[in-house]
């Protein structure tokens, strides 16, 4: 409705939207880069490893990697406790990996529920490491 653009002609200039993006994925730009079907993965887990933050002294730990690796241990607890979370997160990832443009920023359609996935494998690690040590003794 608020898309003025398709106003004049709504049929026409819809079709143009929609092949616009269709024909993208084939354009100059795209195929040169020529991005891995599993490159959103890699922009979720590395990645300063494809792009250098200004100044170098921008982040000084470098925790993506573990962010990523509680994402990955979280999808469980994730999908029990916050399935919305948890849909959001594969339907979007899913699409991300079979649409052929790879740029950064579309992994941000999923930064949300990969963050809430993360957080939820905090709480696990903790969980385990809190009954390891009630266990040992060291705890009670």
């Amino acid at each position: 409705v608020f898309f003025f653009f398709l106003w004049p002609h709504p049929f026409s200039r819809l079709l143009e939207s929609i092949s616009f993006h269709l024909n993208y994925v084939q354009s100059v730009g795209v195929l040169a880069h020529n991005y891995p079907f599993y490159q959103p993965l890699r922009w979720l887990s590395v990645p300063f490893q494809y792009f250098d933050p200004r100044p170098e002294t921008a982040f000084l730990i470098k925790m993506d990697w573990a962010i990523f690796g509680f994402a990955v241990i979280g999808l469980y607890r994730t999908f029990r406790t916050q399935k919305i979370f948890f849909l959001w997160l594969m339907i979007g990832i899913g699409t991300l990996l079979i649409w052929d443009t790879k740029w950064q920023q579309y992994v941000l359609i999923v930064m949300v529920p990969f963050c809430v996935s993360a957080a939820e494998g905090v709480k696990l690690v903790i969980e385990i490491g809190k009954k390891a040590m009630v266990k040992r003794g060291w705890m009670k």
